[in-house]
């Protein structure tokens, strides 16, 4: 999000996010792998993370209650971009458009908005 591609690129090159489920971060993580498979163009590591994600739409994504991220549609949005669902995209982030406005998160919100912008969906 801070824009620094070659710097996170390299960082998912030598620390990537663990993919295991039966722990309280897994969707936070399956959130995060398919926002970076998105922005960093890589397709194979949104694949199980948007699988996984499916069963959580319409809620938060978080690890446990301290760490909510955001709602679970905008990284289903993300997921299905990054493995090229366009349509898919499109409905889960209106889904997580409304989610933002209802739950009251204007800075989502806005986030969606610039997201769609950028990667078309």
């Amino acid at each position: 999000r801070a824009g620094e591609r070659s710097r996170a690129a390299a960082l998912v090159d030598s620390q990537p996010l663990p993919t295991e489920r039966h722990t309280f971060l897994a969707t936070a993580f399956a959130a995060m792998n398919c926002e970076i498979a998105l922005e960093l163009d890589r397709p194979a590591l949104a694949v199980d993370a948007y699988r996984y994600l499916r069963d959580y739409s319409g809620r938060m994504a978080s690890a446990g209650t301290a760490t909510a991220i955001g709602p679970v549609d905008l990284f289903l949005a993300y997921g299905a971009a990054a493995t090229g669902d366009a349509a898919a995209a499109t409905a889960y982030a209106d889904a997580a458009a409304d989610q933002a406005r209802r739950w009251g998160l204007s800075r989502f919100d806005a986030h969606i908005a610039r997201c769609r912008s950028r990667h078309g969906f």
